[in-house]
């Protein structure tokens, strides 16, 4: 997965959302001694959730995510493909770059 975030910047916090809530959460004690914030270690949606996060991106780029989310769909859909993760990196400003 550290793949998908190559960048200069440090990514905080990662979540694999599905647009499911069910079983989609971190739980303590399975993956961290604590409720997970552990960078390497990707939340879910239930976690996103629960973190009350907002993304807010410009209308400009809005479109062109839309249209990203519709190819791939149609793509999975012509070839039988069942699973599908957005996942986003989160860097909080402030922190080392790396």
């Amino acid at each position: 997965m550290q793949n998908l975030f190559n960048s200069d910047l440090k990514i905080n916090v990662k979540y694999d959302l599905k647009g499911s809530t069910y079983g989609r959460t971190i739980q303590k004690g399975k993956w961290c001694s604590c409720l997970c914030r552990d960078a390497s270690i990707a939340r879910k949606d239930q976690d996103f959730l629960n973190d009350d996060l907002k993304i807010d991106i410009p209308d400009q780029l809005l479109e062109k995510l839309h249209q990203a989310i519709r190819d791939d769909s149609n793509f999975m859909f012509q070839n039988d493909i069942i699973d599908y993760s957005f996942m986003i990196g989160i860097h909080n400003k402030g922190t080392s770059l790396t």
